[in-house]
């Protein structure tokens, strides 16, 4: 019964993820290159400080089943990445190291802060 659970969250998580970059996609639609894929960077900074937190706050099966499910599906490292590819094919190859380079620093951290966040005492509760 794990594996549905996993497979119907990770499914939702990816179409979470699909929208949301759809929409900044067209957002930026006339920005400059590094700015149009921007929509990937906030999904996996937004994913990894929810899965910081999620399982910093429990250990329960339906955490397990939100993060690596969800979560697993909503962000995308490999989207990243092939953007990353495609700046650099373009010539724009400051703009892929900044996305790649980025977009990992910028999620360890978000995870890291919010794993931190969740800890007893972290912010004077």
């Amino acid at each position: 019964m794990m594996w549905a659970a996993l497979a119907c969250a990770g499914a939702l998580g990816a179409l979470a993820r699909w929208r949301l970059d759809g929409w900044a996609r067209s957002a930026t639609a006339n920005a400059a290159p590094l700015l149009g894929k921007c929509g990937i960077v906030a999904v996996n900074v937004v994913g990894s400080a929810a899965a910081g937190l999620l399982l910093a706050w429990s250990a329960s099966p339906a955490a397990h089943v939100a993060s690596t499910g969800f979560l697993g599906g909503f962000t995308t490292f490999s989207t990243a990445l092939v953007d990353a590819v495609d700046l650099w094919r373009g010539g724009r190859r400051a703009s892929a190291v900044v996305l790649a380079v980025g977009t990992w620093a910028a999620s360890v951290a978000a995870a890291a802060a919010a794993v931190w966040a969740a800890s007893p005492g972290a912010l004077g509760v």
